[in-house]
């Protein structure tokens, strides 16, 4: 069962544990830039969009590259998320970004939010 979020600030308290948060669901478009990402099959792909969730307090999360249809749903609406939390994403991996921040990484439920 998830640590139901109710502020940004009990994230730091919750490293590497399954959370809920309800965030502004927000696309970026990274122009020419672009990431490479591991599919459920084990493929890579790569993207030139990405999904952060925009918390109460100026707070940003990654939720790195999603589906397009789901982009396309959710897009600035606010969403309640399921995932796990890292203040610092990997190095390697689907999610490692020079310039990451706090993520949720293995994402198991997405929904607009009540």
């Amino acid at each position: 069962m998830p640590v139901v979020v109710h502020d940004a600030a009990e994230l730091s308290q919750l490293e590497g544990q399954v959370v809920q948060v309800v965030g502004l669901y927000a696309v970026e478009d990274l122009g020419r830039h672009k990431i490479l990402y591991e599919r459920p099959d084990g493929t890579t792909g790569s993207s030139s969009k990405i999904v952060r969730l925009g918390l109460d307090g100026d707070v940003w999360l990654e939720l790195w590259v999603r589906p397009d249809d789901e982009m396309a749903a959710y897009d600035d609406k606010r969403v309640r998320v399921i995932g796990t939390y890292v203040s610092t994403p990997p190095s390697t991996g689907p999610a490692a970004a020079m310039d990451a921040g706090p993520s949720l990484l293995k994402i198991t439920d997405l929904r607009e939010a009540d």
